[in-house]
């Protein structure tokens, strides 16, 4: 399971900021492996496609449509290689799952991020995000 910890090794709240840090001071810490984000409802939000690959390698169709919806935001490939998180801004709103055929997850507020890997040609910006239906 990914947890957000301190930089002194502790459990960190998503909810309360007295444990949270700086990029900087973050990257050179020795506790826990990688690092993530805290959607602390700012603004920032996430859009998690679980198992957005099949065995093969290629990207479900469901998974291709949201992709296409939120051109030009900054995507990355989650920790596992199998899914993607597509960033961008959000409105704060409570987290929401969509399990019919899809595998989606909706977060701005209240969750921890593991950051996985920029995908090859991904943005460098930040644009509103279009939640999937």
């Amino acid at each position: 399971m990914k947890r957000p910890l301190t930089t002194s090794g502790n459990l960190a709240s998503v909810n309360a900021s007295e444990g949270w840090t700086t990029y900087s001071d973050a990257k050179s810490s020795a506790a826990g492996v990688g690092m993530g984000f805290v959607l602390d409802g700012s603004g920032i939000g996430v859009i998690d496609l679980d198992h957005a690959f099949d065995s093969a390698g290629t990207l479900h169709p469901w998974a291709a449509e949201v992709l296409d919806a939120n051109p030009g935001t900054f995507t990355e490939l989650s920790q596992s290689g199998n899914g993607i998180h597509i960033w961008g801004h959000m409105a704060p709103r409570r987290g929401q799952r969509l399990r019919d055929g899809r595998n989606i997850e909706i977060y701005s507020m209240g969750r921890y991020m593991a950051l996985g890997t920029p995908r090859r040609g991904t943005a460098n910006t930040l644009k509103p995000l279009v939640v999937p239906l």
